[in-house]
């Protein structure tokens, strides 16, 4: 019966989307996907506008659902999706291999349980906003800021990220960046002093050491974002007078 059930609602999907305009259509691949992914959560209620008549395919909103478990793997075959934002659950597990990748405009998994390294996954020029804050991340996240990758938006705060941040070259479009509350080691790099774009930075509460860069790019942000870095190794890190 159950499989009866599946089968003729994913057959009222195909139709669904075969028959609508084609800049909202959802392809046969979009609609499998998203037929596995309700399956993998157990179908909740909270899902229950994910109707045959209205599949959205570009930008899936699921925060503060209740959703538990992992994060569907289907969520990475859905080539049309531009926007998913799963904040506030109580999803635990690793980010699937594909997620972290460049179809996504926006991708939002801050507030949950996740646990591991941020996949490796091969991210195009697209991607402007990760924010994956307030998880258990663990790991270097360095490849989110690849030569090349305009991100404009990244909130890694609240895990436990352990990578030496000297030497990262953050890339000039950059306008938001929350490293806060991690295990992060190094010295606050020169890339800094390049970035005019950004308006919020946040560095403190993590291990870095000095000397604090002089150039406009990170005094303009006056001493909050550098405060409370435990050194655990070289010299403090020191710059502002009120630093602690």
């Amino acid at each position: 019966m159950a499989s009866t059930t599946t089968t003729t609602f994913l057959a009222i999907l195909l139709v669904v989307a075969a028959s609508a305009a084609p800049a909202r259509s959802c392809s046969p691949r979009d609609i499998h996907a998203l037929l596995s992914v309700k399956q993998a959560l157990g179908n909740p209620a909270s899902l229950s506008t994910w109707t045959p008549a209205s599949p959205n395919c570009c930008a899936w909103d699921l925060s503060s659902n209740r959703l538990t478990g992992g994060i569907p793997a289907a969520f990475a075959d859905l080539p049309s999706l531009r926007s998913l934002d799963l904040r506030h659950n109580q999803l635990t597990g690793p980010i699937p291999a594909g997620l972290v990748q460049g179809q996504f405009r926006s991708l939002v998994l801050s507030y949950n349980q996740l646990t591991g390294p941020i996949p490796r996954d091969d991210a195009r020029d697209e991607i402007n906003t990760v924010d994956l804050s307030h998880n258990r991340l663990t790991g270097d996240p360095s490849h989110l800021f690849a030569a090349g990758r305009p991100i404009g938006k990244v909130d890694l705060s609240w895990n436990y990220l352990n990578f030496d941040l000297s030497r990262l070259v953050f890339p000039p479009e950059l306008t938001y960046l929350d490293l806060s509350h991690n295990l992060i080691r190094g010295t606050v790099p020169l890339s800094l002093e390049r970035l005019s774009t950004l308006q919020k930075l946040d560095l403190s509460y993590n291990r870095l050491c000095g000397p604090l860069p002089k150039g406009h790019g990170v005094i303009k942000h006056g001493c909050k974002p550098y405060a409370h870095n435990q050194c655990s190794k070289g010299t403090p890190l020191a710059g502002c007078q009120d630093l602690e």
